[in-house]
């Protein structure tokens, strides 16, 4: 391999794995960092207005990762198998495993309404939407007029990011076992060791530090500069 194809290579390279942080970095910075800022009623800082759509997010991303994708595609034979359903080119992965048109609600509902006899899926899904529906709840019970309305939007959007960041983030794994294979797990115990040192350059609580850090007065009266 000559030096001119060992620099596309690595090209081509660097831009496939920057597409892919991009997707999970891009949609998450510009929540954090512009939200709040056109969120002048303060309800990207109450914290559970946070967790309440993330958990519903991760509970939808989670069912439909589980209903419409094949079982045994989790098992760990298949995910490290080199014919398996992880061994995807780049341009598989991005238009098939984390394409976002490729997941539907219906073989929830189909399974819902043939298969639940014992209503397993029915308590997860009324799970799902009881958090939701305290988000709502809470929404208005802040500011009970149409401002409301606005923070619900923020909040399933965050809802519908949660999701697919889910289904995203355990395809993304997944499809780097099977590419690194028994490097995955060398690389994994070097990013606990690094996490459990704090030594990882980039974390979330960086990028959330310009809506919860200590800038200005109390409250929700800091939002104008």
């Amino acid at each position: 391999m000559d030096i001119l194809a060992t620099i596309s290579w690595l090209g081509v390279g660097f831009a496939k794995s920057a597409s892919i942080l991009a997707i999970i970095y891009i949609p998450m910075i510009l929540g954090v960092r512009w939200l709040p800022r056109i969120d002048d009623r303060g309800f990207f800082l109450m914290p559970m207005v946070w967790v309440l759509a993330i958990s519903t997010g991760l509970i939808l991303g989670a069912l439909l990762l589980s209903f419409n994708l094949d079982p045994h595609y989790f098992t760990v034979d298949n995910v490290f198998r080199s014919e398996g359903p992880w061994a995807l080119t780049y341009s598989e992965f991005i238009r098939s495993r984390v394409n976002p048109f490729n997941y539907s609600l219906r073989p929830i509902f189909t399974y819902l309404d043939t298969y639940d006899h014992d209503m397993n899926l029915t308590v997860v899904l009324v799970l799902a939407a009881s958090t939701y529906g305290l988000l709502i709840v809470r929404a208005f019970a802040t500011w009970g007029s149409l401002a409301a309305l606005r923070g619900v939007l923020f909040g399933s959007v965050l809802v519908l990011w949660s999701a697919y960041m889910t289904i995203f983030m355990v395809c993304l794994a997944l499809w780097l076992f099977n590419l690194l294979n028994f490097w995955a797990l060398a690389l994994a115990t070097v990013a606990v060791h690094l996490h459990r040192n704090h030594a990882m350059p980039i974390g979330f609580h960086t990028l959330t530090a310009p809506v919860t850090g200590g800038g200005g007065g109390g409250g929700h009266g800091g939002g104008h500069h």
